[in-house]
C-alpha cells in the first residue's frame, strides 16, 4: 500500500514538472520590410491598365491573414508564423490574376524566400528583409511613388525552365504598381 502512494506521488509530481517545461509561446510578427508587401486589404479592389489601354477591374478572391503554429517532431511547437496572403483576378479577354504569399521569417533553417508575388506566369521570389527600396520617389504615368521595390519575375510557362523576364515595381501603400515586360510592354496601375 505504501508503494501505491509512493508511485502516485512521482506521477503527479513528474507531470507537474513536465507541463512547467512546456515553453512559451512565441509570435513571428511581420518586420516593418514584411509588411511592405502587406499592401492590400480585405476586399479591396483596384485597376490596372495595359499597353493596349485595356482596364482592369482588379476583384478580390482569397484574403487570409493568420498566426499559423509550426509542429516539430515531438508534437506543438508553440512557435506562430504569421501568414499573408491575398489573390486578385480580372474578366475580359486578356485576363490578369495576381497573388501574393508571404510568410515571417522564423530565422535559419527555415524558407529562403518568406514572399512570392505571382502575375499570370511571372512570379517572384524574395526574401523582403534582404530587399532595398528606392530612395528616391519614382514617377510613373505622371504620379510619384514613394519606397518603391523593384523586383525581377520570371515567366515559368514550361516547368523549371525560364523563358522570359518582368521587372515588378511595387510599395507598401499602393502594392503592384507596375510590371514591365522584357518586350517593351506594361501593366500598371490606374487610380
Amino acid at each position: 500500500m505504501r508503494f501505491k502512494y509512493c508511485y502516485l506521488w512521482f506521477f503527479l509530481l513528474a507531470g507537474s514538472c513536465c507541463t512547467a517545461c512546456e515553453p512559451k509561446e512565441k509570435y513571428y510578427s511581420f518586420s516593418e520590410k514584411e509588411l511592405d508587401f502587406v499592401s492590400y486589404e480585405e476586399k479591396e479592389t483596384f485597376k490596372l491598365i495595359d499597353s493596349t489601354k485595356a482596364i482592369h477591374q482588379m476583384s478580390q478572391s482569397l484574403y487570409d491573414r493568420y498566426f499559423f503554429e509550426w509542429i516539430g517532431f515531438f508534437g506543438s511547437s508553440n512557435e506562430f508564423q504569421e501568414v499573408y496572403q491575398v489573390s486578385y483576378g480580372s474578366d475580359g479577354p486578356s485576363p490578369i490574376d495576381l497573388s501574393v504569399n508571404l510568410e515571417s521569417y522564423i530565422g535559419e533553417g527555415h524558407s529562403a524566400y518568406d514572399l512570392r508575388i505571382q502575375i499570370n506566369e511571372f512570379e517572384v521570389y524574395a526574401s523582403p528583409n534582404k530587399l532595398t527600396p528606392s530612395v528616391v520617389p519614382l514617377e510613373i504615368m505622371g504620379r510619384p511613388y514613394n519606397r518603391v521595390y523593384s523586383l525581377k519575375a520570371y515567366s515559368l510557362k514550361v516547368p523549371n525552365v525560364i523563358q522570359d523576364s518582368a521587372i515588378v515595381l511595387w510599395n507598401r501603400e499602393y502594392g503592384l504598381i507596375q510590371l514591365q515586360f522584357s518586350n517593351g510592354k506594361t501593366i500598371t496601375r490606374k487610380d
